[in-house]
């Protein structure tokens, strides 16, 4: 266990996402799900928008940066005024801002129109908390010069309140910006389809009916992550307030008084917190501090225990009061406010460990396995790759796994229709989990992955992937077909292993990608145990299944020369059934492709062999059924 860590229960925000988004829809207001407080977590964004909402809305160009590049492809809301110096970003990654001022709306302008884009803006109106806004004698005025630019289009009108000066949202201040939106409307003779009412503290007006028609669109985050209040009583008996846990080690457990003594200064922050003398008391010491989330914003899980306070690094607690054993080496939990969230998200040091889908792999129980062809020739390899799907079945795959006990069936080589090879293994692989089977495509080249990731995507955007590949091109892949809405890939569950050779364009998009990759280098220096631990705990973080993709050249070309790319200084044959054990073991597996064997070559029988071994070693074959620890 990784300490300190927050856990987060993706099930439970998506829950509160499609209670309160249910309840917002019957009121005709969209939802868009601020994801801040999360600094951008690809896994909550996915988890809201499974729940309903329409649109994801950030302050931070870095968050929506992080959510394109994880594959998600909705409506974008920039929470925060644009800077000017990042104007042209707010454009590439934003589809509405949310503006006050006209020379950053004219910042916007300029960029959208240079990099041939409509950028949508929402005014914000000042209703009375004096954070963000113009005043609404100046919205007239503001709109006229909106409406003045070039590639932007006033999309709207919002408010926020209460997050500085704690004016409340009411039917007063809604009404006030429904009448704004309507005056531009008759004298402008614009749409303005959007009133952006505010944030979570609306709600109680949703849940009551109090909230003037004409809002139809509110920006909510708190309330969906956590269930807080001014949400009522008889609202979060629906919500779940408690989809994150702080947990922290315990580092020291000692019996100490319970005031200081010695002469008192101010502390390391400069305040002077008081204390009471209260005797003995049994004091925590645990490895957590300010320097990773707020102490103030901590409830202990554990009844009778009270927070102290803290330093940077180090969170005192009061455990005289807790009745269950305590030990140096154990832990204790918290229950963190949307303050703590943010802290604890914020920082580095915190590890973060999503929970959430459930399992289709193996772990449900057992599941027929179907043997799928591709029978497509590649430019790069010989012509005869088309039988490189009868090679395998020639080396006693279904025999194979039938003498293991595991029902497979042969599902004949795939027919090419409209839309081409990828388009017909989509919908092979798709077919195949839909009606429960875990899919194995044999192919002759890797391009076999596009389709498989379409099939997949197209039954769940919760799976993780484990490519093993000497090259790097699944990365070109992924950029060239993970552009559009129809396969928005979970790329931060993504992992390539034993990559030997990159081209320069492969290495920039690496290292520009939430894909982890693993070389040669790190098998050499790690082992395999230790590359694919963390493998798997990459891309079985909160995920449905794993899906496996063996490119055979990733074996030493020494061991198995019948490939297409026969070259040496890959993983050895024994490491590399290795590296399918283990994924084995997880009982995730959900798919699963093989291809790169060469016909052409002396040793692709051999090759053949070869690769039904890993495929029964991946579905679970072993020398010998015994527990491990």
């Amino acid at each position: 266990m990784k300490y300190p860590c927050l856990d987060i229960d993706l099930a439970k925000i998506e829950r509160n996402c499609r209670v309160i988004s249910g309840l917002c829809r019957r009121r005709g207001i969209a939802v868009a799900g601020v994801t801040k407080a999360v600094c951008g977590s690809p896994k909550v964004a996915r988890a809201m928008l499974r729940g309903g909402v329409k649109q994801l809305a950030d302050s931070r160009l870095e968050n929506l940066q992080r959510l394109r590049d994880d594959g998600i492809r909705v409506e974008t809301i920039l929470l925060r005024i644009p800077m000017i110096s990042e104007a042209a970003r707010a454009v590439e990654l934003a589809d509405i801002s949310l503006n006050s001022e006209l020379p950053v709306v004219r910042a916007l302008s300029d960029a959208a129109a240079a990099s041939g884009r409509r950028h949508r803006v929402i005014m914000m109106i000042d209703t009375g908390d004096l954070r963000e806004g113009i005043l609404p004698a100046d919205a007239l005025a503001f709109a006229e010069g909106v409406l003045a630019m070039p590639g932007v289009e006033l999309h709207g009108v919002g408010t926020n309140l209460a997050c500085l000066s704690g004016v409340q949202p009411g039917p007063g201040n809604m009404e006030m910006l429904v009448y704004i939106a309507g005056e531009l409307r008759s004298r402008l003779g614009i749409a303005l389809p959007v009133v952006s009412g505010g944030n979570t503290f609306n709600i109680p007006l949703v849940e009551d009916g109090r909230m003037p028609a004409g809002v139809n669109h509110l920006r909510l985050g708190a309330g969906l992550l956590l269930a807080v209040p001014p949400i009522s009583e008889k609202l979060r008996r629906r919500l779940h307030a408690d989809a994150f846990t702080l947990r922290a080690e315990i580092l020291e457990l000692k019996d100490k008084p319970s005031a200081p003594y010695g002469e008192r200064g101010e502390d390391a922050f400069g305040h002077k917190p008081e204390f009471e003398d209260r005797g003995l008391m049994r004091r925590a010491i645990l490895g957590i501090g300010r320097e990773d989330a707020l102490p103030e914003a901590l409830r202990p899980i554990d009844p009778g225990a009270v927070v102290l306070g803290a330093s940077s690094d180090h969170l005192v607690v009061d455990a005289t009061a807790v009745a269950r054993p305590l030990a140096v080496g154990g832990e204790m939990a918290f229950r963190p406010d949307y303050g703590a969230v943010l802290s604890a998200m914020t920082s580095q040091y915190v590890h973060k460990n999503p929970l959430g889908a459930e399992p289709l792999g193996a772990a449900a129980g057992a599941r027929r396995v179907r043997v799928i062809g591709v029978p497509a020739a590649s430019a790069e390899a010989a012509a005869g790759t088309s039988s490189v799907p009868h090679l395998v079945r020639d080396a006693g795959l279904l025999a194979h796994l039938a003498a293991l006990g595991i029902e497979a069936v042969d599902g004949g080589d795939i027919a090419f229709g409209a839309g081409g090879a990828d388009a017909a293994v989509a919908r092979a692989v798709h077919r195949a989990l839909s009606d429960g089977e875990l899919p194995v495509v044999l192919g002759g080249t890797h391009s076999i992955i596009h389709g498989e990731l379409a099939g997949l995507s197209r039954f769940t955007d919760e799976f993780g992937l484990i490519c093993f590949d000497a090259h790097g091109d699944l990365i070109t892949t992924i950029e060239r077909h993970a552009g559009g809405p129809d396969l928005a890939l979970p790329l931060e569950n993504f992992v390539i292993v034993g990559v030997r050779e990159i081209t320069p364009e492969e290495k920039r998009l690496i290292e520009a990608s939430p894909v982890t990759v693993f070389t040669m280098e790190d098998v050499d220096r790690l082992g395999m145990v230790r590359v694919m631990e963390k493998s798997l705990e990459v891309a079985g973080a909160a995920v449905a299944g794993l899906h496996v993709s063996i490119d055979l050249d990733f074996v030493d070309g020494r061991e198995v020369p019948g490939v297409a790319f026969a070259e040496p200084g890959g993983v050895s044959f024994r490491e590399a059934h290795l590296a399918m054990e283990m994924i084995a073991e997880t009982r995730r597996l959900i798919s699963a492709d093989l291809s790169e064997i060469d016909p052409a070559k002396e040793g692709a029988p051999a090759a053949a062999k070869v690769a039904e071994g890993l495929i029964a070693s991946l579905l679970g074959w072993r020398l010998l059924d015994r527990k491990r620890e």
